[in-house]
């Protein structure tokens, strides 16, 4: 099975913006454990921060990055990416 979740944020503030996200998808989560991530986050947003935080909430999570490569352990910031601050998780079960 397929399912995914996202939370969106317009918090100017990282630290506010990734605690709002990740509350809201752990919440539409219900427990299940996320096997992969996409973040998409304004050019002026730490994004190495991002995803530090995103990575220390849903561990062992994979992510792609703006080239479509697959990133492993630990986070790499992978560039600007358009539009609001939002995170979607996506899930395999």
């Amino acid at each position: 099975m397929f399912s995914s979740v996202v939370g969106h944020s317009e918090e100017p503030d990282a630290d506010a913006a990734v605690e709002e996200i990740v509350q809201q998808c752990k919440g539409r989560l219900n427990g299940t454990v996320p096997s992969a991530g996409l973040l998409f986050a304004a050019i002026d947003f730490d994004h190495q921060a991002l995803l530090t935080e995103i990575t220390r909430a849903f561990p062992g999570t994979r992510r792609a990055a703006h080239d479509g490569a697959v990133q492993g352990h630990p986070a790499q910031a992978v560039g600007p990416g358009p539009g609001s601050v939002s995170e979607s998780q996506v899930t395999q079960g």
